[in-house]
């Protein structure tokens, strides 16, 4: 699930720095390199953070059919129909008057001091799209777990032959400029992989039941699935081999440390198990 963008302290401070920015100075950062500054259509000054904020709604118009943003081709002032809503008109400067609010505070123009601010709003961008361009990289690997199997000898029927326990683990980075950062990832489920030796032409049931607990053997969990539904059990006729998976979100109950064992058994008889050793925090 993709979290809002309101959800981002940093991420709400620049939408309101920028919809201030366009409301008392005229223009964003991107506008101001770009020479285009929006004011009132009637004072020609910036017309406020209101209206800035007013304006972005308002272009929810413009976007339907995009018939909006086109309308200043054709309209005499070139005026999207967001700015005919508001009041407001896109022109061609870096310079518009003050905003009254700050006009006391306004410099005469100067040159040298205008072309620093069109830099610095240069610059500005410039980081925006390095940062909106990130680079994601990611991989895994599987760590094998020591394990002690008891294997009962059940005659000339199914006859385990090997087990291994497998940890899954997996990562991904997200890096933008210079930030890195984790990614979220599911939790990372731990594989019982059994093989086996089945001999027999019958209709004989094998299943896999997992339980995993803490290191002091509280607080068990044990994966049990009903035979008849084959995405969440394991059985099988003459299958050469099955895994009994414990999902990741069970396995982050255990942050302490778990122990896992895992039993075989044929028509409902056990035959074999197998208990991980020493495991230590959950990946």
């Amino acid at each position: 699930m993709v979290a809002p963008w309101t959800s981002s302290p940093l991420l709400v401070l620049v939408v309101v720095a920028m919809l201030a920015l366009q409301g008392y100075a005229g223009a964003t950062p991107g506008k101001r390199v770009a020479g285009v500054a929006i004011v009132r259509a009637d004072t020609r000054r910036p017309a406020g953070f209101l209206a800035a904020v007013l304006r972005v709604v308002a272009h929810l118009l413009d976007a339907i059919l995009l018939i909006g943003y086109l309308r200043p081709l054709w309209h005499a002032e070139r005026r999207t129909v967001a700015d005919s809503v508001v009041g407001t008109v896109a022109v061609q400067t870096r310079e518009p008057p003050p905003h009254p609010w700050f006009a006391r505070f306004r410099h005469p123009p100067s040159a040298a001091r205008s072309t620093v601010v069109s830099v610095a709003a240069g610059l500005v961008c410039a980081l925006g799209i390095g940062f909106s361009t990130s680079y994601t990289s990611s991989g895994g690997s599987a760590l094998v777990l020591d394990a002690r199997c008891t294997f009962d000898a059940p005659g000339p029927g199914v006859a385990p032959t090997a087990v291994s326990v497998t940890l899954e683990e997996s990562w991904s980075t997200q890096t933008r400029l210079w930030v890195t950062r984790d990614e979220p990832q599911e939790p990372d489920p731990v594989d019982a992989r059994w093989e086996w030796f089945d001999p027999r032409p019958g209709n004989q049931r094998v299943r896999l039941e997992a339980t995993i607990t803490d290191r002091q053997g509280g607080d068990p969990f044990t994966v049990v699935q009903d035979p008849a539904e084959r995405a969440d059990t394991w059985t099988g006729e003459q299958v050469p081999s099955d895994t009994a998976r414990v999902p990741g979100d069970v396995v982050e109950r255990y942050p302490d440390g778990w122990s896992l064992t895992t039993r075989m058994l044929v028509d409902g008889a056990e035959v074999a198990s197998c208990t991980t050793t020493d495991v230590g925090p959950a990946a």
